[in-house]
């Protein structure tokens, strides 16, 4: 095969593997620096954290390599889902203390030993 026809092969190779990658992932979103803002509080969830987010939901969303529609549902549809006092988005686990089996006294329940 001629230089020149390698060449053509392999910048086409090239082209398939880079439609490839996109066609894989077509809404991937840059990841972008987190913008530097301070919120009037910390632990908001759902439509409170899009409304305090406001204009820099966008940016906040580029951060996370997410567009502002994808941070939007997931504020909205993720109860453990909240941000801080400067945007950053974090996770509170709802833990839910186990029942005691019947019959079992409790520390608490002051029962006599």
């Amino acid at each position: 095969m001629p230089a020149s026809l390698r060449s053509i092969a392999a910048a086409a190779a090239l082209c398939a593997l880079a439609a490839i990658t996109v066609a894989a992932d077509p809404v991937a979103v840059p990841r972008g620096a987190h913008p530097d803002i301070v919120l009037p509080e910390s632990g908001a969830s759902g439509q409170r954290a899009i409304d305090l987010l406001a204009d820099h939901l966008p940016a906040v969303a580029a951060a996370y390599g997410k567009t502002p529609e994808e941070l939007r549902r997931l504020l909205l549809s993720d109860r453990t889902a909240r941000i801080d006092a400067r945007g950053y988005l974090y996770y509170v686990d709802e833990f839910q203390e186990p029942e005691q089996p019947p019959g079992r006294a409790t520390p608490a329940s002051g029962a006599a030993r």
